[in-house]
């Protein structure tokens, strides 16, 4: 878009500053023209797509915005905004443009542009606002016409420039993945609270702590590393998996780190030409979340199991019953061996089933003389979404009490990469 051209006004739309693109009507008849490479075109426009709305609404927020500036006739700059996420990357024309701005259905250009990139000319889009067309050609091979938006309704995102003036965060990006991996299954899906639906980073000077919990139970990584200015943010789960597909599409390895330029209710991500923005949900979590953190020390029984096997043998207890979350009994008959139970006691769940299993090994703790024998009804689903997560060849389960609970699931081996911890109630 030219410079001369753009009436830069601030408005504030849930809570975020954005800046609205306005055309002067004596020159709205400037146009957009370019000629851009198949391939490099596709990646890029596939990039800003991660940003279009799942909905379409018929109006900007579901464009892709691709402009010209005048003293950058060689770069096409291509966005997408649906005030909850932008995606902007910038590309090398192959050769100059003409200055302008033109905002086509998302989904449909980026279909055409999919299919186009099998063909062997280059692509050349232009744009004529007195004839209200936007013509796409590839050679003699394709020449099609898309719909698009009045540039006026699209909101333009803040410049790089001025996202770099936020705080800065920093978050490797394998314990991005491990987030989602390790710890979003046990975020909360009701949105009365809507920061326990995403995932708390939290950093103080020794590390990081990485949180999700539903208030009945609660999955923490920590991660041991000095860090000079701690941040804390909520991210959505949806944002963090956004932020992963662009690292994949951008080829980023998962040992670099992530930084993150924090407001009271936006993160951006900045690589090269490539900008992600999000909304998040703030910089606080429920409080003293610290309190449930469980050591080892604090169970008063210890069980390791060989993980593959015990959860084998859980979710063939749990087929029985009618449902995932039906309690079932589990039993400890002496230090080398235990049982999955149920009785049928109605006619609902009649179904009735005695399964043992392998205990590798039971340690007492918290001043416990020695490891008592036990019977304990439990949530199946808590112990198989954890241990169906984490990758650990042996997991340790401790009881903080024998009868009421809560219980804390313990990968072995894996400090290396970040402390793992799970606990939940028992039955609840």
């Amino acid at each position: 878009m030219a410079k001369s051209s753009v009436e830069k006004q601030t408005s504030n739309l849930m809570g975020q500053e954005v800046s609205v693109s306005e055309q002067p009507k004596e020159q709205v008849k400037n146009a957009i023209s370019f000629q851009v490479g198949r391939v490099a075109f596709n990646k890029a426009v596939s990039l800003v797509g991660l940003g279009l709305p799942s909905k379409d609404f018929g109006d900007a927020t579901c464009g892709i915005m691709m402009s010209i500036d005048e003293d950058k006739l060689s770069e096409l700059t291509l966005c997408t905004n649906s005030i909850e996420v932008f995606v902007r990357t910038k590309i090398k024309l192959d050769q100059k443009g003409k200055a302008g701005s033109i905002c086509p259905n998302g989904n449909i250009m980026s279909a055409v542009v999919g299919r186009l990139r099998t063909m062997k000319n280059p692509i050349n889009v232009d744009y004529l606002s007195d004839t209200d067309v936007l013509n796409v050609t590839c050679g003699t091979e394709y020449e099609g016409k898309i719909a698009h938006y009045d540039t006026v309704g699209f909101y333009m995102p803040p410049t790089n420039e001025e996202i770099k003036e936020y705080p800065e965060m920093s978050i490797p990006i394998r314990l991005i993945k491990r987030a989602l991996n390790e710890v979003a299954f046990a975020a909360s899906k009701d949105k009365t609270n809507i920061q326990l639906t995403g995932i708390f980073f939290d950093q103080d000077s020794n590390g990081m702590n990485i949180v999700a919990s539903d208030s009945l139970r609660i999955s923490i990584i920590q991660y041991k590393s000095k860090i000079n200015e701690p941040k804390s943010v909520v991210l959505s789960i949806n944002h963090l998996e956004l932020i992963s597909k662009v690292l994949r599409t951008l080829d980023i390895d998962d040992s670099e780190v992530v930084k993150l330029y924090i407001t009271d209710d936006m993160a951006y991500f900045i690589s090269d030409n490539t900008t992600v923005g999000f909304q998040t949900y703030g910089n606080s979590y429920f409080d003293e979340y610290k309190q449930f953190v469980v050591e080892p020390s604090q169970c008063k029984i210890i069980m390791r199991f060989d993980r593959e096997r015990f959860l084998n043998l859980l979710t063939l207890a749990m087929s029985h019953n009618y449902s995932s979350t039906d309690a079932i009994t589990l039993k400890l008959l002496d230090v080398r061996n235990g049982v999955f139970e149920n009785v049928a006691t109605s006619v609902s769940n009649s179904n009735a089933f005695s399964i043992p299993f392998d205990v590798k090994s039971v340690k007492k703790g918290a001043g416990e003389e020695k490891a008592k024998k036990f019977s304990i009804m439990v949530n199946p689903q808590f112990l198989v979404d954890v241990l169906s997560k984490v990758t650990s060849k042996e997991v340790d389960i401790g009881l903080i009490d024998y009868t009421d609970g809560p219980a804390a699931v313990f990968p072995v081996g894996e400090e290396n990469t970040g402390k793992y911890l799970h606990v939940f109630s028992l039955t609840e």
